[in-house]
């Protein structure tokens, strides 16, 4: 079984969150409700709080950092246990960009006018991502989300299927099909 640092470490590198809460829900909007034309991908996020396997973090918007002359927002992990990581995501024509700081370059994490079954490799190679559908369930204790986005991530022997909803963003994950991440309803 691979130690908990790994998973944590692996989470970072993969979330392709930014989601929101109650700052970036809609009036009328429910917490468990997306919107029909909102983007899978939302960086307007303020805050949120992810189970991630046996813990939990805050993600919140602190800011904005320039690396290679590109505005990226930042967003700080902030870990039950009190660890700290950072994410770098800007947004151009559609695609969602990851700093990756280990290479001094950015990933791609989402496009708008990626297609099904799209394919793609982190600047660093270790990781291979899939668009798989649109239309996907996911059931947490909180909610049972429909028409969801999943993005299929393979790192080494292990599969991440990371799920996404209109107007809210990340929502959960499973690793090897069994629910490890979701959102909770408080900040």
């Amino acid at each position: 079984m691979l130690q908990p640092m790994f998973f944590r470490g692996v989470f970072f590198l993969l979330t392709l969150s930014c989601p929101m809460l109650s700052f970036s829900q809609q009036e009328g909007q429910g917490f468990c409700e997306g919107l029909k034309r909102g983007n899978y991908f939302p960086l307007d996020i303020k805050s949120k709080k992810i189970v991630w396997y046996e813990t939990y973090y805050y993600e919140r918007l602190i800011g904005t950092k320039i690396f290679n002359d590109k505005t990226y927002f930042e967003f700080e992990q902030e870990w039950k246990e009190g660890q700290k990581d950072y994410l770098f995501l800007r947004e151009e024509d559609d695609v969602v960009f990851q700093y990756e700081e280990c290479c001094q370059e950015e990933t791609v994490r989402f496009g708008n006018k990626i297609r099904k079954e799209s394919a793609w490799v982190s600047i660093s190679g270790e990781f291979e991502y899939k668009l798989k559908s649109d239309k996907q369930k996911l059931k947490t204790p909180y909610c049972e989300y429909k028409d969801l986005m999943v993005i299929e991530a393979k790192y080494k022997n292990n599969i991440f299927e990371f799920y996404y909803q209109r107007g809210l963003g990340y929502i959960g994950a499973k690793e090897n099909g069994k629910l490890i991440s979701f959102i909770v309803p408080e900040i």
